[in-house]
């Protein structure tokens, strides 16, 4: 069941029930809704729509962030496209959140074709501030390049003796993006201390994978 939220004139996020503590939203503005519907919209074109879309969002609900202690995380390539980094200048005027990267594509299994593995898995770029929050965007199909990337930046952060309080995830997904951030939020509050919470914001709808 979904309920409204918070609107503006720009974006309109709405609650959907889920497995607390999980918070799960939809969200919809001019921007997602052009891209989902308008076969055309790629390129720059694309990338800068989603960043405005998600600056919209950040501008319209607190997710407890904290400027110093945000570090927007690129899964490569796809991550990149969210434009996070730039959402959040522009929602909050911030000039000193981080930046980290890790490499995560899949590929199919030969053998069978409905399995996938992770590739292209060697580059990473993974520094994050003490006490920190994680706000990352990705396409989330089968969820195989999520689960994989979520997973080594938790084993990052406890080598790192990480004091991590929130992830925000947005993403065009279905269903295993829930899937697996229910899984890491109830990691999470097993292994930080003053872990707050994990918000899932799905762009236009929770979508079925074909």
């Amino acid at each position: 069941m979904l309920k409204s939220f918070k609107k503006n004139d720009a974006a309109h996020l709405y609650r959907m029930d889920s497995a607390a503590p999980l918070q799960v939203f939809i969200a919809t503005s001019s921007g997602t809704r052009m891209i989902c519907n308008d076969p055309s919209i790629a390129g720059m074109c694309y990338t800068n729509l989603l960043c405005q879309s998600c600056t919209e969002i950040l501008r319209l609900f607190d997710f407890g962030l904290k400027e110093r202690e945000t570090c927007v995380v690129n899964i490569l390539r796809g991550g990149l496209n969210f434009g996070l980094r730039e959402a959040l200048y522009h929602a909050y005027g911030w000039l000193y959140h981080t930046t980290s990267f890790i490499s995560a594509q899949r590929a199919r299994n030969s053998q069978d074709p409905e399995e996938w593995h992770i590739t292209e898995n060697a580059y990473r770029k993974v520094y994050f501030p003490h006490t920190a929050s994680w706000v990352i965007g990705d396409v989330v199909a089968t969820g195989t390049s999520l689960r994989y990337a979520l997973e080594e930046l938790l084993k990052e952060a406890e080598k790192q003796c990480l004091d991590l309080r929130n992830i925000v995830f947005f993403t065009y997904g279905g269903t295993k993006a829930a899937e697996i951030l229910e899984e890491v939020d109830r990691r999470c509050r097993k292994l930080f201390a003053h872990y707050q919470k994990t918000s899932l914001i799905y762009l236009e709808g929770c979508f079925q994978v074909a």
